[in-house]
């Protein structure tokens, strides 16, 4: 009796380490496969990008944490001093104009791959816009924008429902360059 326990707790110990290696060889494949692909940079970029834009995240510990909260987006990565982006409305400009430009640019410097739909910068573009002095300007005005505005305007972009994009798309398709 005493052997066939041994036995089973030896073959189950022997299952346990070969469900562990093909845990382990499986998890190697898929970061080969996402690195030849060059799908890793995009998902450690997205997820970087989330990451960084994210408010209610607490405060980095000694402690790595054990899950990634990928679902919102955090602002813990902001500079002490964030940036604020000056746009100059050039002839037929208006806030929105500046906005796209403001966003366009912040994406840019910031290199952050976030799937941006051209409905999800409609979105933006207008709240930065209705936050803003949303007033006529003239040639050479200059309107300010700043980093922290435009990181909650993604944040409550990416916050949209299918239908809210899909109602945005009217909007979109007026906006070929976005």
């Amino acid at each position: 009796m005493e052997i066939a326990i041994i036995r089973s707790k030896t073959f189950q110990r022997i299952i346990f380490g070969v469900l562990i290696a093909v845990l382990a060889l499986a998890s190697i494949e898929m970061l080969i496969y996402l690195q030849k692909t060059g799908k890793m940079s995009q998902l450690l970029s997205g997820l970087l990008g989330r990451l960084a834009l994210e408010k209610e995240t607490p405060p980095p510990t000694e402690e790595m944490p054990t899950e990634l909260p990928v679902e919102k987006l955090s602002e813990q990565f902001l500079p002490p001093t964030p940036k604020v982006y000056e746009e100059e409305a050039d002839k037929g400009e208006g806030v929105t104009h500046l906005a796209r430009k403001t966003l366009k640019e912040y994406l840019e410097e910031t290199e952050m791959e976030l799937d941006l739909t051209s409905e999800h910068k409609i979105f933006i573009e207008d709240y930065l816009q209705k936050k803003t002095d949303n007033k006529s300007l003239k040639l050479g005005e200059k309107i300010t924008f700043s980093e922290e505005l435009i990181v909650k305007a993604i944040n409550e972009a990416l916050k949209l429902t299918p239908e809210q994009l899909n109602n945005l798309k009217k909007y979109s398709t007026l906006v070929p360059e976005l």
